[in-house]
């Protein structure tokens, strides 16, 4: 039996998105049902918000050139969409989960569509102005600063104005972005082995730093929960029930598995995503019939359960960490 498919872990935490991770996960342009859903008002032309939208959730799924493309359309119908300029400049940064630089030709584009966004977005929101600010800032001394610092000033400005009160963080974002956008959402860990109990237990405590508790729980742990379900109901339901019981609409269920067969996590995906949650696996090989019911898939190209259920514990520290990091503030 597989190993790492099985247990649900339940954990209400809002973080940033960990950009500490390996850079090659990007999802095919293609694949429109892998993409999350982003509501995300701004004051262009209303003909362009459904366009807008896709394209950010493009952003979210790190489909950069599929992103820019779409930003590219928005401008041929509507040239004074400052956010349109804003979403090119995102795009030139290269890979945030990256930690290399953009090109030089990168940086001079992104630079001047930075530019443009700030000249047009005057006479926009003050959300979209904060947003724009944040991207202004991060091309702004290209010549005397690097770029990880210049990432920090970005990631800075982004924090400002999520804790922002009132219009400036007032959008909506499901998907694996939401967990950049506010602290409310609630991530649901299917997994089995120690994986989902170990960041339950690391949320709650903490990673390497001193800061505040995040609420985590690990639904795989109670054992009379899990036997009466197994027992009365089946053993297939054992993480379906509790997603049902627990998961709601905007949540974030993540599950581990590294076939991606057990129906037990299959059926806790497709339940979660009923809900009305992002689903994210972190699978291995193809992902099996779990990558059917996920929006967001982190695979490792292996068939060896060691090799795979070894780079999950990467990636998850790697989460943890910056998890960690912008919880105590830094």
């Amino acid at each position: 039996m597989d190993l790492a498919d099985g247990a649900v872990a339940h954990v209400r935490v809002g973080a940033e998105r960990d950009r500490a991770a390996a850079q090659d996960h990007a999802h095919p342009a293609g694949s429109s049902d892998k993409l999350g859903k982003v509501t995300f008002s701004v004051s262009c032309s209303p003909a362009v918000q459904p366009q807008f939208e896709r394209a950010v959730a493009m952003l979210h799924s790190f489909w950069f050139e599929a992103a820019d493309a779409a930003f590219i359309e928005i401008l041929r119908a509507d040239s004074a969409c400052a956010m349109a300029y804003w979403g090119r400049a995102v795009t030139m940064m290269a890979n945030p989960m990256a930690r290399s630089a953009p090109s030089p030709q990168r940086l001079q584009q992104g630079s001047a569509f930075a530019q443009r966004a700030g000249d047009l977005v005057t006479s926009a929101s003050h959300r979209e102005q904060m947003y724009v600010d944040a991207v202004v800032a991060y091309y702004a001394d290209a010549d005397t600063k690097d770029h990880l610092t210049r990432m920090r000033i970005f990631e800075g400005k982004l924090d400002a104005l999520r804790r922002a009160p009132g219009p400036a963080n007032d959008e909506r974002e499901e998907g694996l972005g939401s967990l950049t956008s506010r602290e409310r959402e609630v991530l649901n860990l299917l997994a089995r082995g120690l994986s989902n109990r170990d960041i339950a237990e690391e949320l709650v405590g903490r990673f390497q730093r001193a800061r505040r508790p995040l609420p985590a729980q690990s639904l795989s742990v109670d054992a009379a929960a899990l036997t009466c379900i197994a027992n009365d109901y089946s053993f297939e339901e054992v993480f379906e029930r509790p997603v049902q019981a627990f998961v709601r609409a905007g949540d974030v269920a993540i599950a581990f598995s590294t076939s991606g067969r057990s129906a037990n996590v299959v059926r806790g995906l497709a339940a979660a995503r009923e809900a009305g949650a992002t689903t994210v696996l972190f699978g291995g090989g193809d992902g099996g019939p779990a990558a059917a019911h996920t929006d967001h898939a982190l695979l490792v190209p292996s068939a060896s359960t060691a090799r795979i259920q070894e780079l999950h514990v990467l990636f998850l520290h790697l989460v943890i960490d910056h998890v960690d990091r912008w919880a105590a503030g830094e």
